[in-house]
């Protein structure tokens, strides 16, 4: 009978080391013993090496919309402390992007909070700063040792985010130029304000409800026809109006 507990005790136990060890991740750093000794890392946490190019773009929004927070997620190689683990994060000198110009001044000092593995580094793009006429923009970060954390996986220790606030004629536009006038960003992001300013949006619209699409152009024609310090250059001769 004793044996028997003794068989029956074995896998209980197996299952509460194992439930105690679900916050820690070791990301393949074991002894033959079973147990991790290297020291603990930090990299870039996103699923492939070429998701470490993170692209955003401004150009379609509207113009309320001035700042964007970029959530670079940082992640824990080895086991959770009672305390706060401190890394570093450098600006790459390949970097395109100026502090306070195209982006918000940046902590380069980070940590993994205690009891915890993962962690968010927030960069927020500024708008302002980016020009509608050139070309996309780019912010190198890439990990620092400290005496509190390693750095660990070579191609998740850099991260690139590319910004830009371009907004270029889609590729359709030049099939309606007669119903809309020729391209011209203003007289755009109008049209895209009846669509939550989602370019996919307004031209499943045109499909979808002809109509109406052509009446929510008349709102923004009629606007830029009575405003005087637009250049009517852009605007259709004859516009089309459903109901005339």
């Amino acid at each position: 009978m004793k044996h028997f507990f003794q068989i029956l005790l074995l896998p209980l136990l197996a299952a509460g080391v194992l439930g105690s060890c679900q916050s820690i991740v070791y990301d393949e750093e074991y002894s033959k013993d079973g147990f991790y000794h290297s020291q603990n890392a930090v990299y870039f946490h996103y699923p492939e090496a070429q998701d470490t190019v993170r692209f955003y773009s401004f150009g379609a929004l509207p113009v309320e919309t001035q700042e964007y927070v970029m959530k670079i997620p940082v992640r824990l190689a080895g086991v959770p402390q009672k305390q706060a683990q401190k890394f570093k994060l450098m600006v790459d000198p390949s970097s395109t992007m100026k502090e306070g110009v195209h982006y918000k001044s940046l902590n380069l000092e980070q940590e993994i909070p205690a009891d915890s593995v993962n962690t968010v580094v927030p960069v927020t793009l500024l708008r302002s700063g980016l020009s509608p006429d050139k070309d996309t923009l780019k912010l190198v970060l890439r990990l620092v040792e400290t005496s509190d954390l390693a750095l660990k996986f070579p191609n998740a220790q850099k991260v690139e985010i590319q910004a830009t606030n371009v907004l270029t004629a889609p590729i359709y536009w030049q099939y309606f130029e007669v119903y809309f006038g020729r391209f011209e960003r203003r007289k755009y992001l109008m049209m895209l304000a009846n669509y939550h300013s989602n370019e996919a949006e307004l031209w499943e619209a045109m499909s979808r409800d002809s109509n109406q699409f052509f009446l929510n152009f008349m709102k923004v024609y009629r606007i830029l026809k009575d405003d005087p310090t637009y250049d009517k250059s852009y605007l259709p001769a004859n516009p089309y109006n459903p109901y005339k």
